[in-house]
């Protein structure tokens, strides 16, 4: 009998996790959202990492020797294969981002890349519907200088968080574009790498990106990225969800994925 209730408790856990897979080697990109304590009647609790869990992370990464590096680093090419290496990304622009990320990322020396929805700066955002979610605040125009004047990686996010893939191929081409002229402007720094909203793109899509001047796109499908890359306008993320526990976050790292 116990013998058959080990046996149910290792296929629970294969289901739950993806310890039993082997360690993929590549570029892990992390996706984060927002730093802090999510509104009690948020339904997107899922895109809320705390403070306390976040410092944890990061320390765990310092700990196990893991070199983070930007996408400034990968297009200077210094970066080669081997090691393990991991990008640190910040999707939308949130104020928590600077309030609450950037004092963890300068406690250990690590930099970051935070994507910005240019119309929103120093606002609300008004993409989540108030049922789902009330309307946050965004970082200012000086807080975004500061992180690029410290190190931190500034990347585009479209001028209105729309889904690149269901406007008109105008509309589309204006959002990218705008975007990054928008942000250069203030930071004085070249944006290097573009984060698809909603993770909506389309080959016309990409094509914009790369006209526009990025050299890099990241989307959300879940994985790592070896080297050489196989499409630099497609490189995988691992989102961070905020109910997730530390082993997520290892299987995340090695795997790749921590469920299916």
């Amino acid at each position: 009998m116990i013998y058959i209730v080990v046996a149910v408790i290792l296929i629970g856990l294969s289901i739950r996790w993806n310890w039993w897979m082997l360690n993929v080697k590549g570029i892990s990109i992390l996706m984060y959202h927002k730093i802090g304590v999510p509104p009690a009647d948020s339904k997107l609790k899922k895109l809320w990492v705390s403070p306390k869990k976040f410092d944890a992370q990061m320390a765990y990464l310092k700990k196990k020797g893991y070199e983070i590096i930007t996408f400034k680093d990968l297009a200077g090419g210094g970066v080669h294969g081997g090691g393990k290496k991991v990008i640190i990304t910040f999707d939308d622009g949130y104020r928590n981002n600077y309030t609450e990320a950037f004092p963890i990322l300068k406690k250990y020396g690590f930099s970051a890349v935070f994507y910005v929805v240019s119309s929103t700066i120093g606002k609300k955002n008004l993409w989540h519907e108030p049922d789902v979610e009330k309307p946050l605040e965004m970082m200012s125009a000086e807080e975004i200088k500061e992180l690029s004047a410290s190190g931190m990686e500034i990347g585009g996010h479209t001028v209105s968080h729309k889904n690149l893939a269901r406007i008109s191929v105008a509309d589309a081409e204006n959002e990218i574009r705008a975007d990054k002229e928008t942000i250069e402007k203030l930071t004085g720094s070249e944006m290097l790498s573009f984060s698809y909203p909603y993770g909506g793109f389309n080959e016309t899509v990409k094509e914009n990106v790369k006209k526009a001047g990025y050299r890099y796109a990241v989307i959300i499908k879940q994985g790592k990225n070896p080297l050489p890359f196989f499409d630099n306008f497609k490189l995988r993320r691992l989102l961070v969800r905020g109910e997730e526990s530390h082993f997520d976050f290892y299987l995340n790292l090695s795997r790749g994925r921590n469920r299916f």
